[in-house]
């Protein structure tokens, strides 16, 4: 993983886990864990549905499919203790509104060093996901930073409806904040896994069409499970928290882990 031959396996110069994908105790005791799923496993799967050569129901499948992935990954431990720009930012985005709730936009904006005078909406909120999100880096920065986003245009939503005023956001409803943060996790789950799985489809299928609703049918498994998850969440809930968002993620990919 991280290079363009994701499937390649553990050859030289070529690991099968990325840096950081060993937990602490791991680390300490020398050793490694194995997958109970093989990365083969998924690859072969996966062009299977691509190819239209998976039997039984298509919506089983995929959710199958999901499962192994996370399986292969190492499990909810692995991905969430190598989720380093997932977290920080996840964190930064509810230290974002929970700062809102205690400070106020203004000064929340000017503690950014964000200068949002005669600036439009969506400059700010550009602006806002650069002060937020980490470095587009590693690709699991570019992943985190592509969720960030995904999570601010529900705060741009929200002040379309009300005029564009910026002041709007010193009075918005809690719920939006675990709408956003909710399409982060969803954004940011689904962003790892066409990191991963990308070159199947780029490999297996050449009708653009087919490829999208395969891709789409994956996606929507991914974000209606997430979207399960947050609403067993309390409705106020600080998400700036140090263990909040790796709870929040790591029951996401149980969940994931768990599909049949």
């Amino acid at each position: 993983m991280g290079t363009s031959t994701i499937y390649q396996g553990p050859v030289k110069n070529n690991p099968l886990l990325p840096d950081g994908y060993l937990n602490d105790q791991e680390i300490e005791s020398g050793g490694s864990v194995q997958p109970n799923v093989e990365w083969k496993t998924v690859k072969t799967n996966l062009s299977r549905i691509i190819n239209g050569t998976y039997s039984g129901d298509r919506k089983r499948n995929y959710g199958h499919v999901v499962g192994q992935y996370v399986k292969a990954a190492g499990g909810s431990t692995r991905l969430v203790h190598s989720a380093n720009s997932g977290v920080r930012s996840g964190r930064a985005l509810g230290g974002f509104f929970n700062n809102i709730s205690n400070y106020g936009i203004e000064n929340l904006l000017h503690n950014l060093q964000i200068e949002f005078e005669d600036k439009s909406a969506n400059e700010v909120i550009s602006l806002v996901v650069d002060a937020l999100a980490p470095q587009a880096v590693t690709k699991e920065d570019i992943v985190a930073r592509s969720a960030m986003m995904d999570a601010m245009s529900f705060v741009y939503e929200y002040m379309e409806r009300n005029n564009m005023d910026f002041d709007c956001l010193n009075n918005m409803p809690s719920e939006l904040s675990v709408k956003s943060m909710c399409a982060y996790i969803q954004s940011y789950i689904w962003g790892l896994m066409q990191r991963d799985l990308q070159s199947r489809f780029e490999k297996y299928e050449s009708d653009i069409v087919k490829a999208n609703t395969i891709r789409n049918d994956f996606k929507e498994i991914v974000y209606s499970t997430v979207d399960v998850e947050f609403k067993k969440l309390k409705e106020q809930i600080d998400f700036s928290s140090k263990n909040v968002i790796p709870k929040i993620m790591g029951d996401c990919f149980i969940a994931l882990e768990g599909l049949e």
